[in-house]
């Protein structure tokens, strides 16, 4: 049965087989919620603690900048499983109103300037980190520049982060903004009206589906490697094609794919294995996209544009009439949404996905050394460690910590399959305040009780 907390919400009740230890007897008065969209899997600790170092860090520095709704997140791992609590600015009703009114001027000023500031500054930046990891002989390095290069890019990581938090609030500022404004101009228009004139433009997450949809079509063109996809179990499927030439060649294929876009995991957490490590994932959507018939992507997207102009052109028809500057208002947050829409693929690519991938690669250079040293059992292991752990092994060479993350992975794989909770702790009363679209799109994405 629920009881009332000293926050005067209601507490949670815990599964009986789901116990809950608090290492703080006080985060039972808090809600803590799981992150369902991007963490739905148990979480690696390698990740949690390079990510509350690095992203912790990259997106403090961003929140003043833009004097955002959310001072800070705190995470717990229970059972293996993330939980995270939102700390938002509070404060005096008129200090609230005024931090509101600063963060409206200073986040749209930014997206006012969306595709100049990525274009210019944040994408060029993104890609002279990616030539860092790129250029540097993880393989050839001795271990003393290996270790200089794990503290190096620990920096560039926290960089990075935020670059990301510097771009989440205006690119979603950006596409509110228009929603809004659209659903105020036209009566009866709906959220999804507004969107049909932001579809249509090309990004990384397309291109990407675009070259595996390649990759099937290729399979289909040869009945042995159609049938080597289609006819084996997963596992199966690469030991097989490389035992005829059809299936080498098609290999081959695979593999320049992998080169391109392999860096990432199928998961946010990228203490999982890589694409490039394990192509599980995309052997089965291929598996699926060869069960699908021929389609033609590119005139798809085109149609997409097509539908977008034809929906833009109705849109300005209809504002013939207004006042100019509400016709210009309109087509300065249309451009800015449309940008916006985009640049929330592209930065996934960039940073997210196989941004960080470049870090796992990093990271489990250090699995493979302590995996022939004797220190670990296996390269992997090396995800199951905390960061701190890694550098104390790296500072002590007698130090082995492979029992440490054999446990660990041991008990990810207990739980993985357990449906945890979606939230545990107490349930506020009254639902987090969050002025910005960029906090109230995290508080809702993490499954908190937000306004």
């Amino acid at each position: 049965m629920n009881t009332t907390s000293q926050t005067g919400g209601a507490r949670l009740p815990e599964p009986k087989d789901f116990p809950v230890a608090w290492d703080d007897p006080d985060d039972v008065q808090f809600h803590w919620t799981r992150d369902c969209e991007h963490v739905p899997q148990p979480i690696t600790p390698m990740f949690s603690t390079f990510a509350a170092r690095t992203a912790g860090e990259g997106r403090a520095r961003t929140v003043p900048v833009y004097e955002e709704a959310i001072l800070a997140r705190y995470d717990r791992q229970i059972n293996t499983y993330n939980y995270t609590r939102l700390a938002p600015f509070t404060g005096a009703p008129d200090e609230l109103a005024a931090r509101a009114r600063r963060n409206r001027e200073k986040v749209g000023a930014v997206s006012a300037r969306l595709k100049e500031t990525w274009e210019r500054q944040w994408k060029p930046e993104l890609e002279a980190h990616w030539k860092f990891w790129a250029d540097f002989d993880l393989g050839g390095a001795d271990f003393p520049a290996l270790a200089a290069h794990l503290q190096e890019t620990l920096t560039r990581a926290t960089r990075v982060y935020e670059i990301h938090y510097l771009m989440g609030p205006p690119m979603w500022f950006a596409i509110d903004e228009f929603e809004t404004f659209y659903c105020d101009l036209f009566p009866g228009a709906t959220p999804l009206d507004a969107y049909r004139l932001l579809q249509g433009f090309d990004n990384k997450t397309l291109e990407i589906g675009r070259a595996l949809w390649r990759l099937s079509r290729l399979a289909r063109a040869s009945e042995p490697v159609r049938q080597a996809l289609a006819e084996r179990p997963t596992g199966e499927v690469l030991p097989v094609l490389a035992g005829f030439p059809e299936g080498q060649q098609f290999l081959a294929e695979l593999n320049g794919f992998l080169e391109s876009y392999g860096r990432r995991t199928d998961l946010w957490d990228w203490g999982y294995p890589s694409w490039e490590e394990n192509p599980a994932p995309v052997i089965n959507n291929l598996k699926n996209y060869l069960a699908q018939p021929d389609r033609d992507m590119a005139a798809e997207l085109a149609a997409a544009a097509a539908e977008r102009e034809a929906a833009v052109a109705e849109a300005c028809r209809q504002l013939a009439y207004y006042p100019e500057p509400i016709v210009e208002r309109f087509k300065t947050l249309l451009q800015s949404a449309q940008i916006a829409l985009a640049l929330t693929e592209n930065h996934t690519y960039y940073i997210d996905f196989n941004g960080f991938g470049w870090v796992r690669r990093v990271i489990r250079e250090f699995g493979k050394c302590f995996t022939v040293q004797g220190r670990l059992t296996r390269p992997d292991d090396v995800f199951y460690l905390k960061l701190s752990e890694l550098e104390q092994m790296i500072a002590d060479a007698s130090l082995c910590l492979g029992e440490r993350a054999a446990s660990r992975r041991s008990e990810i794989e207990k739980w993985s399959a357990y449906p945890a909770p979606k939230e545990l702790g107490t349930r506020p009363a009254e639902p987090l305040y969050a002025y910005s679209p960029d906090a109230r799109r995290m508080a809702r994405y993490m499954g908190a009780y937000v306004s």
